[in-house]
């Protein structure tokens, strides 16, 4: 669909492509479908491993002025069960990527919340970043 559309042959990139990155920048994700079936959608196409980044905070941004921990710890827990082979959390600063992991260990109840949401290996690794704050 890319070629059609925009000319993107796909096939001859990943000749040249270790991987292909989906930029899933967004100030909110509050709706989880919609960024999921974006990420089934490439993973369904492309033949090499499928990374997608998400949002966390950038260059003048304060928490209220980006997505909320909760929305980007289910949207990445709902996009990870299309089968994506990982999953980048971006920020301006490491800072900023330290206090969403503190938010996200810090709230159990999300967490416990998105158990059965199929995005086993995200919750693993929220899990895992217990050891770390």
């Amino acid at each position: 669909m890319g070629k059609v559309r925009f000319g993107y042959d796909f096939e001859a990139m990943a000749e040249y492509a270790d991987y292909f990155v989906i930029p899933m920048f967004s100030k909110a994700y509050p709706t989880p479908w919609y960024w999921e079936s974006i990420a089934r959608g490439f993973k369904s196409f492309l033949r090499k491993p499928v990374l997608v980044n998400f949002y966390v905070r950038g260059p003048g941004e304060t928490w209220d002025t980006v997505a909320p921990t909760k929305q980007i710890m289910t949207v990445a827990t709902r996009v990870a069960r299309t089968g994506i082979d990982g999953i980048i959390f971006l920020a301006e600063k490491a800072d900023y990527i330290r206090e969403f992991q503190k938010n996200a260990v810090a709230d159990k109840e999300m967490r416990q919340f998105l158990t059965d949401h199929g995005g086993d290996e995200v919750l693993e690794l929220f899990n895992r970043w217990e050891k770390l704050v």
